[in-house]
């Protein structure tokens, strides 16, 4: 692989965003994982989603991925829902910057089983529809 790459993630609560971000980092161990939900994770691996820190945690993020670009990381991938331009613009913008290829992958929610964060039927609708909305097929 010779162009760095960044995998943009994009998908309602549960869709498999963390397993697909786990399975690239088999196939390529020195992969950077930039996540908002890794601001709420402790160190045991327990999750405490405090939606007062969500800027906060998104700034984290961003800080994490320009950092990765700066390092000149092989491959990235931004592990969040990205449900509308405005929550993913400054990763493209970002790694078009550093020349990164930047892959936008929708993931769908296939499978039985509920999101791990218990995110609320409405809440996925409302993440469903921006992502529908968002689109940009050709």
């Amino acid at each position: 692989m010779n162009q760095p790459l960044v995998y943009l993630t994009r998908g309602v609560s549960g869709s498999g965003k963390n397993f697909f971000a786990e399975s690239i980092k088999q196939l390529y161990p020195n992969t950077i994982v930039c996540s908002a939900d890794d601001y709420f994770t402790n160190k045991e691996g327990v999750y405490n989603f405090n939606p007062a820190n969500l800027d906060e945690a998104h700034n984290v993020c961003r800080n994490k991925f320009e950092q990765a670009l700066i390092e000149n990381q092989k491959v990235i991938i931004v592990n969040n829902t990205n449900v509308n331009e405005k929550q993913f613009a400054f990763y493209i913008d970002k790694a078009e910057i550093y020349k990164y290829k930047v892959i936008s992958l929708v993931l769908e929610r296939r499978h039985e089983g509920w999101n791990t964060h218990n995110v609320p039927p409405e809440t996925l609708e409302r993440q469903k529809n921006s992502i529908i909305e968002s689109l940009k097929l050709i």
